[in-house]
Order: structure tokens, then C-alpha cells, then sequence
């Protein structure tokens, strides 16, 4: 039942709202998009202090209040290259075709269901609470069976982090829009916590309007002559005479003197003084499209052809994250909600379509044809040697003559190999997990993403030695006989398609469920005082395993030991997932918990792989002890392992000897003021900056690093701690179990390398110039290698 129908009373006069149950269901007027009373949000003034304002209001834990931010929103979204960069973000993933898929095949009828137009609005809507942090969607009047529109609830009146919606702005009471039956024809994207992209965008669409603000003062000023009128008469009526002749002469402003004054303009000497304004407002430009684009060259009509492309397929891992986001969205949201209003959606799933067949069009001859933007082929992530092409085949024949010589020994792996195993399986997470790309994630949120990079990445080191062990176990025959190369490249070619097609579609599929089933663990613990049952659920079609079908339906506390080992995924390729429930729907729907050590006993039954007795949101998401691949790592990867000895890599003095000349100079501020005010402008209320570093885990620079730069003097290079997070050569996580580990970030510079360390929190403890010999820094070089420039 709609919340419409509750609140029509109050607006027609009446004491007291009848019963929720006699109400009437289809009157137009009763919905609640028609009934609340409307906002319109004013243009706020451009001034940061308005923004901050507005943020700590809009974040306060006990009267949270967006509406100063939604007009600062308003207000950013009137910026001309801000909206063209969001549609252009959007557009691709609302033009993308998509099909609706029952068993195995695409149903067209189904997909028909989905071609109208409130459908393309519920889509579009949901997409903009990437950038506004929320929406919330009624449904319109069902006609013939199909919703006629979509409607979006003023976000002014809507307080999603108590779940209300007001009536009118300024209430201190809404209705509880969450609960039964006000949520009926209600579908909520986003989290309660979550202020948009837009957040990041105001400062930048403020900065540059004061700059075309400046820019248009200083045109006044300078870019029209001044009419000047000199006279020695003092004579009241004459000087206003003179005054009207002036002001008639048109909008030029104008001055009358006496004939001994003298006034003058001083104007920057500079021909090109516009400059300081139009390259300000360009920068802002620039922040805004890599804010919302991740780029911007696709926006930049000077960008090279080469760079251009580079671009283009970061915005298209901008839209793929989106496409697959918002198939989540509508597959477990929108179809249970459909399928309960009638839709014959059970069992089908949305989804996006894949590239069709690289077609060569005349003159593309040797050309392969880029797939469309909105295409996307679900194995896209698996990169480096699981499609094959001329690339590929290269990097393979390079590591099979290694290997074959023997170049490579044992106790070797290959870089290449090992890192772009763990970006693949890295890039599924990223794409998987909601707060991705949001600074302000919780600590547990952080915590568990650290966990996992370090987990995957080891994991695909693992994976690597494996392989190359069973390269290496090819290149004697059984008598001992060396092959020749030929023949040692056909197994090597064999070895590559199972470890990277078969085996990689699996572990794909573990990562992404593990990832969207660890995060739903950590809003389960935030939620569990409201939702303390959770309800173990199949997907109840007829790719069930039996095993698992009999686990469907248990009820247990959300603290309940049973979920440690058994909360799903419960095995490769494994579907299943927990509902929370609240005590009032346990009883609604007549649920009686099961006893936990009948279902743990049921259970152990059941899961008969132990590698599954984990929980995705507490645990790593590969269980090192259960994991083949790290038998082949030298001593199973619990230890350290270096760069020159185990990575294969050149040593720090190598690298200097080669690259002397290319490497760029550190980068500094001008003086221990200017660092200073840096600081103070970025630093957050409690005197830290966050950052993102070039694998999406956020960085924290604290106070105390702040006083040691200025202690130390490294000021003079502080810009460089930046260029660190985004651009280092090196960066090392932790491999072993080994305490009070660092996160490492390496930086080659002309005169002597720079090093920065984060802890495990994510905090950066010391940043510094390497003033010792070059082979010490091998020291340092040694753990986990997650990035390599």
C-alpha cells in the first residue's frame, strides 16, 4: 500500500487519518509524489565557507539536514561541462542494450517487459544517486498489467539516514517509509551515509565561477575606456549637467574632475594577464572530468589520438563499474519488487549484453574493431594471457623461452605474470563494491578492502608460480630428454588456457560473489540492532545444488557462531545469500529459528570442502591454506619476497644506471609557508588529508606527518608524497604474516629515490628522501609487489 494513501487524509481536512487497510489504491492524487509539498531549492551563494557549512550539516549525526547541499547541487549541476560530463557518464549506460535471461538463454518476451519508458527513467534515476548519494522511487499506476512512470521523491523531503519522509521541509516528524506497508511502491538506491560525487564537484564549480566572477570585474574595469570630464567650474547645476552628459554616453564608467586632479589605472603590464583566470577555470574542468569521467581526454579536444584511446578506456571502466552496479540494482531489487506486483520475472536475471563478433569493416584490414562502449564482455577483467592476440602470444613466447632455457629458476616468477593476475581479480572487487570510490568509507569498510588486495594479489603471485611450475615440469620429456621449443610451447599454450580461462572464470566468480557477499556482512553488523535474524536463501530455481537446498530457510541470530563457517558462498560458483529480517517480520511470517547446533551439525553435512568453512566478510576471500597455487611459492608465501631474487626485477642500482637521465625531479613548495597553507586548506576538522592512491585504498596524512615534514624540512619535496599514492613506481604490500609490516611506495627521482610508508590502518607514518647507498633500499624492496610503473 502506497504512503500516498496515509497521508491523503491530513491534506483533506480531515482529524485523523483512516485505517491504513480502508484507504483507497489508484487515485492519482493520493501519491505521495503529488501530495508532499514541493520544494524549490534556491541557488546558494558560491562561497566555500557555504560548503563546508552545508556538509557538516548534511553529515550531523543527530539532525542531519541536506538541504543547503542539494542547493549547492543545484547550483554545481547549472555548470555546463559538470552536467555535459555526468550525461556523458550516464548516457552510455542508458543507450547500452541489455536482455533479460531465463535459464541460459535471452527471453525476448521478458526483455519486452523492460522496453517502456518508465523503465528508462527508473535507470536513469537510479544512476543519479551515484552522484547525489541517494534517490528515492515511487512507481506509478498499474495499467494492463505494466507501470505507467516513475516518479522521484523530492530528495529535500526525504531524511534517509532515519528512514523518513517529511511533508514538508522543516518537519521534525515524517512517515517511516521503510516499513510495511509505506514501502510497497518504494525502491531506495543508495546508502544512508553516502553524499554523492557531487560533494567533490561543488568546491571545483565554486573556484571556477569566483575566477570568471574576477575575470568579468577585471573586464569592467580594464576592457572599456573611461570618459573623464576635467573642469575648473564648482558650480553645482553645471557639474550635474556635465554628469548626466556623461552618464548618456553609455555604460562606460565615467568620472568628473577637477581640472588639477589626477587619477590613475594601474593595469598588470602583463599582455596576457586573462591567463591567471582562464587557466584557473580549465583546472577546475579538468578535476571535475576526472571526478566523474576518471580522465580527460574524451573531454579535451587537443588530447593526442594515442592518449586520447588511453582515456577512453578508463571512462569505459568508469561505465562498465556503473553497468554492473546497477545490474545488482535491478536484480536484486527491482525484480523481487516486480515479480511481487505481477511481472513474470522469477528466475530471470538482468544483464547488459556482451560484444557481438569483432567485425572487420572495408579498409580495417589487420584492424581489430574496438567493441562499443556499452558492450561489455563479462570476462573483460581477465586480462594479460586469456584472449589471445598478437600481444598475448608475445608475452607468452617471451616467458616459455625463459623457462626453456632456464633462465628463470624455481624460486623466480614473473612479474608481468604475477601482477596482471592480481589486477584482474583486484578490478573485480573494485567494480563490486558500492563505496569504491568514495573517500569516507568506515574503517571496517577499509580495513576489509586492505585485507582483500593483499589476499588477491598474493593469490595471483601464487597462481603464477604454479603455472610456471608446471612450464617448467614441461620442458624434459619422460626420459629426461629436453623438448625442443616448439614442441614445449604447444603444452606451455595448454598450461596458459587452463590456468587462465577455466580456472580464471571460477576464481572470477568467487571474488565477485565473495565481494558483494563481505560487504552485505558489514552492513549486516551496522544493522544487526534493527535486522538481529538473518535467513539463509537459494535462489530456488533448478541450479540448486541438493546440498545447499537444504540449508534454504534457516533462521539464526546475526550473531549466531553458524554464519562463521557457513555464510555463503558456500562453494565455487555458489549463488546463495542471507536475508536480515526484524523481529516483527520473524513473526509476520511465521518463522521459527532453528536450533544453532542442529544447523551448524546440518550444515557440516552439507559443506563438505573445508576451503568454504569461512565468513567473506571476516576472513580473507582465498584461503592461503586451502589454495594449491601457494605450494609452489617459496615457503608457501609466508614469507617475504624480493625483488631482485624472487620478482626477477632489476636492482635499484640497475635502475639507475639505465634511467638517470628520464627520471623527473621531486617536487616541493616554495617555502614551509606555502606547505603550510596547502595543509590547511586540504586538511579535514581533525588536521588529516585522505587521499586515494593509484589502486582505490584510501591514505591517510595526519597531523603528526605534518609537523615531521616541517620538522625534518622536507617541504621542499612534499608535493612528491602526493605523487607517490598515484604514480609510484613501486608499491609493496605485506605477503607473510610478519608484524608491524608497512605498506611501501617507492619513487625513483633524479638525485636519490623517495620512499613512503603507510601502516596497516591505512595511515602514512614517514615519508623521506633515500640518503643511504642504493643497495640498502633492497631492504625495503621485498614483501608483496602490488603495483610496478
Amino acid at each position: 500500500m502506497r504512503l500516498t494513501n496515509y497521508i491523503t487524509g491530513l491534506f483533506k481536512g480531515n482529524k485523523t487519518p483512516e485505517p491504513l487497510y480502508q484507504l483507497a489504491k489508484t487515485d492519482k492524487q493520493n501519491r505521495l509524489s503529488y501530495q508532499l509539498k514541493r520544494t524549490s531549492t534556491p541557488m546558494a551563494k558560491a562561497e566555500m565557507s557555504q560548503w563546508k557549512r552545508a556538509v557538516a550539516s548534511a553529515t550531523d549525526p543527530d539532525r542531519p539536514d541536506r538541504n543547503d547541499l542539494y542547493a549547492l547541487y543545484q547550483l554545481a549541476m547549472s555548470d555546463a561541462h559538470l552536467s555535459s560530463q555526468i550525461n556523458s557518464r550516464k548516457i552510455k549506460t542508458l543507450g547500452a542494450p541489455f536482455s533479460v535471461i531465463k535459464g541460459n538463454t535471452s527471453s525476448k518476451e521478458l526483455t519486452e517487459l523492460l522496453k517502456r519508458p518508465w523503465f528508462g527513467d527508473f535507470m536513469s534515476l537510479a544512476l543519479d544517486s551515484i552522484f547525489y548519494g541517494h534517490s528515492l522511487i515511487e512507481f506509478g499506476e498499474l495499467v494492463d498489467g505494466h507501470f505507467g512512470s516513475v516518479h522521484l521523491i523530492d530528495r529535500n523531503l526525504v531524511i534517509q539516514e532515519k528512514g523518513l519522509v517529511l511533508i514538508k521541509v522543516g518537519d521534525e516528524k515524517g512517515f517511516p517509509y521503510r516499513d510495511e506497508p509505506f514501502n510497497e511502491y518504494l525502491i531506495e538506491i543508495g546508502s544512508a551515509d553516502q553524499l554523492g560525487l557531487l560533494k567533490d564537484a561543488v568546491p571545483e564549480v565554486i573556484w571556477k565561477r569566483n575566477a570568471r566572477s574576477d575575470w568579468s570585474v577585471r573586464s569592467e574595469k580594464f576592457g572599456m575606456p573611461v570618459v573623464v570630464i576635467r573642469t575648473s567650474s564648482t558650480d553645482a547645476k553645471e557639474l550635474d549637467a556635465k554628469e548626466m552628459m556623461a552618464s548618456s554616453i553609455g555604460s562606460n564608467g565615467y568620472a568628473i574632475l577637477h581640472i588639477d586632479d589626477q587619477v590613475e589605472f594601474h593595469e598588470s603590464q602583463h599582455s596576457d594577464a586573462y591567463q591567471v583566470y582562464l587557466e584557473q577555470a580549465r583546472f577546475c574542468d579538468e578535476q571535475l572530468s576526472k571526478l566523474i569521467l576518471g580522465q580527460t581526454g574524451v573531454s579535451d579536444k587537443k588530447s593526442f589520438v594515442g592518449a586520447a584511446q588511453v582515456h577512453e578506456r578508463l571512462m569505459n571502466e568508469y561505465v562498465e563499474r556503473d553497468m554492473r552496479w546497477l545490474e545488482n540494482v535491478i536484480n536484486y531489487q527491482l525484480f523481487p519488487f516486480l515479480i511481487s506486483k505481477g511481472y513474470a520475472l522469477k528466475d530471470a536475471r538482468f544483464a547488459f549484453d556482451e560484444p557481438d563478433a569483432q567485425a572487420q569493416q572495408p579498409g580495417d584490414a589487420g584492424v581489430k574493431k574496438q567493441s562499443l562502449p556499452g558492450k561489455l564482455n563479462w570476462m573483460s577483467g581477465i586480462e594479460n594471457l586469456t584472449t589471445q592476440n598478437a600481444a598475448t602470444d608475445k608475452r607468452l613466447t617471451e616467458l616459455a623461452t625463459a623457462i626453456h632455457s632456464g633462465s628463470l629458476t624455481d624460486k623466480t616468477t614473473s612479474p608481468e605474470l604475477a601482477l596482471n593476475n592480481g589486477d584482474s581479480l583486484w578490478s573485480r572487487i573494485k567494480t563490486n563494491f558500492k563505496k569504491m570510490g568514495h573517500i569516507d568509507k568506515s574503517p571496517e569498510e577499509e580495513s576489509w578492502l586492505r585485507i582483500q588486495q593483499n589476499n588477491v594479489y598474493a593469490f595471483g603471485l601464487a597462481k603464477s608460480f604454479a603455472q610456471m611450475q608446471e612450464m617448467r615440469a614441461m620442458v624434459h620429456d619422460q626420459n629426461g630428454v629436453q623438448r625442443p621449443f616448439s614442441e614445449f610451447y604447444k603444452h606451455v599454450k595448454a598450461i596458459d588456457e587452463r590456468y587462465n580461462q577455466h580456472y580464471a572464470q571460477a576464481e572470477y566468480q568467487a571474488v565477485v560473489r565473495g565481494t558483494i557477499m563481505g560487504q552485505k556482512w558489514l552492513e549486516i553488523q551496522e544493522q544487526k540492532d534493527v535486522f538481529p535474524w538473518l535467513q539463509y536463501q537459494t535462489k530456488g530455481d533448478g541450479r540448486v545444488r541438493a546440498e545447499h537446498d537444504r540449508l534454504n530457510g534457516i533462521v539464526l541470530p546475526a550473531d549466531d557462531a553458524f554464519w562463521l563457517a557457513y555464510y555463503p558462498p558456500n562453494g565455487w560458483r555458489c549463488r546463495c545469500s542471507v536475508k536480515p529480517l526484524t523481529d516483527a517480520q520473524l513473526k509476520s511470517r511465521e518463522l521459527n529459528p532453528t536450533d544453532s547446533n542442529t544447523a551448524q551439525g546440518t550444515a557440516e553435512k552439507e559443506v563438505k570442502d573445508d576451503y568454504w568453512r569461512h565468513n567473506t566478510g571476516m576472513t580473507e576471500l582465498f584461503d592461503r591454506k586451502g589454495t594449491p597455487y601457494f605450494k609452489a611459492v617459496p615457503d608457501q608465501g609466508w614469507s617475504p619476497l624480493k625483488a631482485v631474487e624472487n620478482y626477477g626485477m632489476p636492482s635499484v642500482e640497475q635502475i639507475y644506471e639505465r634511467s638517470t637521465n628520464k627520471f623527473p625531479q621531486a617536487l616541493g613548495f616554495d617555502s614551509e609557508a606555502d606547505f603550510k597553507a596547502f595543509w590547511t586548506e586540504k586538511a579535514d576538522q581533525k588536521g588529516d588529508i585522505k587521499l586515494q592512491d593509484s589502486t582505490g585504498l584510501t591514505i591517510t596524512f595526519s597531523q603528526r606527518l605534518h609537523d615531521q615534514i616541517i620538522s625534518k624540512g622536507y617541504w621542499n619535496v612534499a608535493k612528491s608524497a602526493i605523487v607517490l599514492l598515484k604514480n609510484a613506481d613501486e608499491v609493496w604490500g605485506t605477503l607473510g604474516s610478519e608484524p608491524n609490516s608497512f605498506r611501501k611506495y617507492i619513487g625513483y627521482y633524479q638525485h636519490q629515490p623517495l620512499v613512503l610508508l603507510a601502516d596497516q590502518h591505512g595511515i602514512v607514518c614517514d615519508f623521506y628522501e633515500w640518503n643511504q647507498s642504493l643497495s640498502e633500499l633492497e631492504k625495503l624492496r621485498l614483501g608483496l609487489l602490488i603495483k610496478r610503473k
